[in-house]
């Protein structure tokens, strides 16, 4: 597993292309390899010198970007120096090899199983202990001690499977209202907090606005369809990006036009003669009515929505009209009506 990692970054320091937030496990790795699509982590290999039993590993500092890892962000890795216990001198944590005892060369060719444990208090210190395969004797010996730290995104998924990458979760606006306090929050998922968000294409209808933490709040003076395409970047380094394309539909301040006459009504002639007033609701009036079609060819509809007839007979009628009201852009209504005739 290290080899193969070495072979990719010689120098060990700074693993800024590999992905994934997980265990360097083999399940791990075949992920890496199996996978086209990641969150961006740094991975660091850090050594941190050599440590005899009772010694303490400190949680490292990167050497690239003086980055203070966590211990929780670590993994420590104990390789076999020696199975005989370091002599006076020794610096735990130095960088070369510690002499060791004469006293214990006996032991310098038994087989020794190095690792690390967490103490029990719970304060994240890391212990070094050792264990003497030929006896059963613990806390003897040195080892060499290696973290392995990693930071950034975190990965929901690994070996073999494709791991989640950075992305806005925001799919859609929800609609406003002219002269409406409007308020919606976008969201995003898979990255390092905090996100900051831009808006790098289109623009939000005058009187709304997008903070940098992705608030769009204000109130519209406007109605229509307007589109937008946001930028999510999160806090890892490198920084992660995402965007998206969101579209918003401000209504007029009336809300939706519509038709409020009945589809089906019954008027009384005199003379062969009739009249009755349509209506309508919501959008922004004035309304402007246009009589599209009627079966009985003798009716008129006036632009404010006066429906006539001339001549005509008792029966039944049938007649289509439309009204248009004056926001911008316009909304537009139709209906067609069924006519009792007595």
């Amino acid at each position: 597993m290290s080899q193969m990692l070495m072979e990719t970054q010689p120098a060990f320091t700074d693993l800024a292309d590999l992905v994934g937030y997980a265990p360097l496990t083999d399940a791990f790795l075949y992920g890496l390899s199996h996978t086209a699509k990641f969150a961006m982590v740094r991975c660091e290999f850090i050594p941190m010198g050599f440590y005899g039993p009772g010694d303490t590993v400190p949680a490292p500092e990167s050497p690239v970007d003086g980055y203070q890892y966590s211990y929780a962000e670590c993994l420590f890795i104990p390789i076999m120096y020696s199975s005989r216990s370091p002599a006076g001198g020794y610096v735990p944590g130095q960088a070369t090899p510690p002499p060791l005892a004469n006293s214990d060369s006996g032991k310098s060719k038994c087989v020794m199983c190095p690792y690390i444990l967490d103490v029990a208090n719970g304060s994240g210190l890391v212990t070094v202990q050792t264990f003497w395969s030929e006896t059963g004797a613990e806390n003897q010996g040195t080892v060499k001690v290696i973290a392995v730290c990693q930071r950034g995104s975190v990965v929901t998924s690994y070996g073999g499977g494709p791991a989640t990458a950075f992305e806005i979760v925001t799919g859609s606006l929800p609609s406003g209202t002219d002269s409406t306090a409007y308020y919606f929050a976008l969201a995003a998922q898979y990255g390092t907090s905090p996100y900051t968000w831009s808006i790098t294409s289109g623009a939000l209808p005058s009187g709304l606005t997008m903070s940098s933490a992705g608030v769009i709040s204000g109130t519209p003076t406007v109605s229509g369809s307007f589109s937008i395409t946001v930028q999510a970047t999160d806090a890892s380094t490198p920084a992660n990006t995402a965007t998206a394309t969101l579209a918003l539909y401000i209504s007029p301040a009336g809300g939706t036009l519509e038709i409020g006459t009945a589809s089906s009504f019954t008027v009384h002639s005199v003379d062969g003669a009739f009249q009755i007033t349509l209506f309508a609701t919501g959008g922004e009036p004035p309304y402007y009515w246009t009589l599209i079609s009627d079966s009985s060819g003798l009716m008129g509809l006036t632009e404010g929505g006066l429906l006539t007839a001339q001549s005509i007979t008792p029966g039944v009628y049938t007649c289509e009209v439309t009204v248009l009201d004056s926001s911008s852009p316009q909304q537009t209504a139709t209906q067609t009506f069924t006519i009792t005739v007595t």
